[in-house]
């Protein structure tokens, strides 16, 4: 590293060691291992690394500041043994003895210790910038495997939605939302799933499974399921019980009475807010294959309908 760059720099690196070294913050010195031990050597750093392998740029700081000052010092040496030398060279001529060689010795291990000094910044600096370079590697490679993660966990494990009307109320209100597990294929009665009907997801619960044979009656407010009813305590059964709630909820016309055997590999499916709830009553609907199952609910965030 040339000297009038290190000049030039010296006031900003002194001017921020200084701030370093009265928090007492200061690099440390190589490790030297104990005597009688073997150990294989590798490369090591003064400065102590910080997160994703990076180094500490105060310790850094204050390192290569320590180093310039033993530069300039060692510069300042050596034009007062060179001027000594000047000197020596006079006086030999006049007198015949040996100090003038004796200062020339003296300049050698001056001019060996800049030298060291220079090349030993550019080794550190070199680290520096690997070690830095390494350090972005991983934080990429780490970016690059957190989103990874967000995708497989989003796209094959969990969904999440936003419930739209009031059909499900009281257990789904308008602006919910709502989280659904993809896993698993087999669901049970009084489960609330998502599925797709149309292009559209829908949120309702199960009523029927394959083979079951379902009886409903025209309001809803009986199920029968194999000559057994349902007792539903999480049914609404008039829009008398929904209130203010009904706004742009989901419209639907008196239905009749049905009874139907679920097919296999079909569910039979409800909304708890019968009034208004468009289900498996409705033809547009029916039954919903396992196939357009997205998932069951595992959790629901309140919204501003809640």
């Amino acid at each position: 590293m040339p000297y009038f760059i290190i000049h030039i720099t010296g006031s900003t690196l002194k001017g921020r060691c200084q701030t370093v070294e009265t928090a007492g913050y200061r690099g440390r010195s190589r490790r030297q291992e104990p005597k009688g031990k073997t150990k294989k050597e590798r490369k090591t750093s003064h400065f102590r690394t910080v997160r994703f392998g990076g180094f500490d740029e105060n310790q850094m700081i204050c390192y290569l500041w320590d180093i310039v000052k033993s530069v300039e010092a060692a510069q300042d040496a050596g034009n007062g043994c060179g001027a000594g030398n000047r000197r020596g060279i006079g006086n030999s001529r006049e007198t015949g003895n040996g100090r003038g060689d004796g200062a020339g010795r003296d300049a050698d291990p001056l001019t060996r210790l800049g030298k060291q000094m220079r090349s030993q910044i550019r080794v550190e600096i070199r680290r520096y910038f690997v070690r830095r370079r390494r350090r972005n590697v991983r934080m990429a490679l780490s970016m690059a495997a957190v989103i990874v993660c967000i995708a497989v966990v989003f796209g094959c494990l969990i969904g999440v939605d936003r419930v739209s009307g009031n059909s499900m109320y009281p257990y789904l209100n308008h602006g919910d939302w709502i989280v659904y597990s993809r896993i698993g294929e087999k669901y049970q009665r009084n489960e609330v799933i998502v599925f797709e009907k149309n292009g559209e997801s829908m949120v309702k619960r199960i009523a029927g499974l394959p083979g079951d044979r379902v009886e409903v009656n025209s309001s809803g407010s009986h199920v029968v399921v194999n000559g057994q009813e349902i007792q539903e305590d999480y049914v609404t059964l008039s829009d008398a019980d929904v209130g203010n709630k009904k706004a742009n909820t989901e419209k639907a016309e008196e239905q009749p009475g049905m009874t139907q055997t679920v097919m296999n590999g079909q569910y039979l499916v409800l909304g708890d807010n019968r009034s208004v709830s468009i289900d498996s009553r409705d033809s547009s609907i029916g039954t919903v294959p396992s196939g357009e199952i997205q998932g069951r609910v595992i959790l629901i965030i309140r919204g501003n309908g809640g």
